[in-house]
């Protein structure tokens, strides 16, 4: 999987519906910002090698939001979504919107009126858990694509209505959601166990 970026501010929360500990695991990140702020401070009055300790540890907490940093700079804001069979026989090709951020994941695709047939967006989270998804404020009828950390579709939900309010589950834990147009999953023959591949897009 050729993702370069590390996601930053993953912290499920969804475009849709957020766990109550999705809220706490946000609250906690902020919290070991603030910490790392802290350390820093104090690195300044010990002695060296305590210092570039302190430092080390300062880089772990804060490495999500430095790689995201470098991601957005970087201007990989669009990859390509390879689907294939368990043979490895290609399936479909999607050209992919991320939505990396807090911000991005809560917006999705709402107030949109159009979506190409090879498009999409890809939720990235940090790691997999049960997502929840609807339709609120989302005119384009959207196909969702459930995958898990190890790239295998886990759950596809078919032709999910435009407006409608009705909590959508991933079913089982899963790193990344993918909506493309509805229609799109059967066309090309996505499926339970299909394998995805994300790539760079040309620039």
């Amino acid at each position: 999987m050729d993702i370069l970026c590390a996601p930053q501010g993953l912290y499920s929360g969804y475009r849709l519906l957020t766990h109550r500990k999705d809220y706490g695991r946000m609250a906690h990140a902020h919290e070991k910002s603030l910490w790392g702020v802290h350390v820093i401070g104090q690195c300044l009055r010990l002695n060296r090698g305590y210092a570039v300790c302190c430092l080390v540890l300062c880089l772990l907490v804060s490495g999500a939001v430095c790689l995201t940093e470098r991601c957005r700079a970087q201007g990989d804001s669009d990859v390509t979504v390879i689907f294939s069979n368990g043979k490895g026989r290609e399936l479909c090709r999607f050209r992919a919107e991320l939505a990396m951020t807090d911000e991005e994941q809560m917006r999705g695709l709402m107030f949109r009126k159009n979506l190409s047939p090879d498009s999409g967006m890809l939720f990235v989270y940090r790691d997999d858990d049960t997502r929840f998804f609807w339709m609120k404020n989302t005119y384009i009828p959207l196909d969702m694509v459930f995958v898990g950390s190890d790239r295998h579709v886990k759950h596809v939900h078919y032709s999910a209505k435009p407006l409608d309010e009705t909590p959508i589950s991933s079913e089982i834990p899963v790193q990344y959601v993918f909506e493309i147009k509805a229609g799109r999953a059967r066309t090309c023959n996505i499926r339970t166990d299909s394998v995805i591949e994300i790539e760079r897009s040309p620039r």
